[in-house]
């Protein structure tokens, strides 16, 4: 029996990342949840395949000799892109620009807050009183000032003799607002104004072109998933291949290939409203435009049309239609969550055994997650088939 090669490419998120960690962790635990549900002998290889005129490093995953998948599972890697390239203090000026943004989109859109905050999937939470309010992001502003007012008095006020020991102090949780909040600051300085836009664009073209040569590959089909801020570059980067295949006739027929994305710990919705462009009412040319060349699958829920406008249309195409899309979020993760402002968006809520703030960091060894993954494989393995018999008798 032939076998039916299929791909997956995991997108690491925010935070300070080492090469290899994360295809390390997901292929282990995806090994494990082969090895408790089928009972099967497992081998990884380390093969080596050059891509974007670079080696790439992945694993291949069989099984016995009677199966007839082959798994491959490539990682882009993009932490180190962004090492150095923001401080402590313009991550702290961008947080409370973005929780002043957040806090005026609140007050100026407040009915439609009011629904997504009271949506099915925290109507629960809400009557146990677990959450006062789901946009805990626009409150995040006065409290960002007065800590960093604080830090900045105490360390001017203090000894010569103690500086040091102070600076010590404060070190460790500076550098790690840096390596978190950083990414997330400079990925989404969408205006290419911008000092970072430039950073940004090299993250997502990375992101595109291994997702293009992964297409030209010969994979009957080919998954994405993404973690926390990899799942927004996932996103950008889909929305990428879908404009590039309204003009590029091979890739329009490749991006068929192109079977499902897993999101895990997705901060897209927070993403769409908090720190990406919101065009003012009234101007609908650029409304237009914009959402036709950033607008993949998202829902234009607040920028409603008035009586005056014309009819509003684009001549770009959606090749991703046939895109299935699972997103998973924990009710405890403060950053992910249940995708509102997205079509074709399966919801899944999981537990992944953390206190609130801590279950962002659980979804890798979620076993619930591995097991559903599986059988997405097993879904596009069964629809490629499909698809070859399809052709054969055509």
């Amino acid at each position: 029996m032939d076998k039916k090669k299929i791909c997956i490419l995991i997108i690491h998120g925010m935070g300070e990342q080492g090469v290899y960690e994360t295809l390390d962790v997901f292929t282990r635990n995806l090994v494990e949840s082969l090895q408790s549900s089928k009972q099967t002998r497992i081998q990884l290889k380390h093969h080596r395949m050059r891509l974007c005129d670079e080696m790439h490093d992945y694993i291949k995953l069989s099984q016995d000799d009677e199966s007839s998948m082959e798994l491959d599972i490539h990682e882009y890697y993009w932490a180190h892109t962004m090492q150095r390239v923001i401080s402590f203090q313009e991550v702290v000026q961008w947080l409370i620009r973005a929780s002043d943004g957040a806090e005026k989109f609140y007050d100026e859109n407040e009915e439609l807050a009011r629904r997504y905050e009271h949506d099915d999937a925290y109507a629960n939470a809400y009557r146990d009183g677990k959450f006062k309010r789901r946009w805990y992001l626009k409150h995040i502003g006065k409290g960002v000032r007065l800590f960093y007012s604080l830090s900045r008095l105490f360390g001017s006020l203090l000894p010569k003799s103690v500086e040091p020991l102070f600076r010590l102090l404060m070190g460790k949780p500076e550098q790690m607002i840096v390596d978190y909040l950083g990414d997330v600051a400079v990925y989404t300085s969408s205006d290419r104004k911008s000092k970072f836009y430039e950073t940004r664009q090299t993250v997502l073209n990375g992101a595109v072109e291994k997702m293009t040569a992964l297409l030209r590959q010969d994979y009957e089909k080919v998954l994405i998933v993404g973690h926390a801020l990899g799942s927004v570059i996932a996103y950008d980067a889909l929305n990428q291949l879908n404009l590039r295949a309204n003009h590029e006739e091979q890739l329009a027929h490749d991006i068929r290939k192109m079977y499902e994305m897993v999101t895990i710990g997705s901060p897209l919705d927070k993403v769409k409203f908090f720190f990406r462009e919101h065009v003012p009412k009234g101007e609908y040319v650029k409304r237009l435009i914009l959402n036709s060349l950033n607008g993949f699958r998202r829902r234009d829920v607040h920028d409603t049309a008035t009586d005056s406008e014309p009819e509003l249309s684009s001549t770009l195409e959606n090749h991703l239609q046939h895109l299935n899309w699972t997103n998973y979020y924990d009710l405890k993760d403060p950053i992910g969550g249940h995708l509102d402002f997205y079509e074709g968006v399966e919801n899944i809520q999981v537990d992944n055994g953390h206190e609130w703030g801590f279950a962002h960091v659980g979804y890798w060894q979620n076993g619930n997650i591995y097991q559903d993954v599986i059988q997405r494989v097993e879904h596009a393995l069964a629809e490629a088939r499909n698809d070859i018999r399809v052709g054969e008798t055509a």
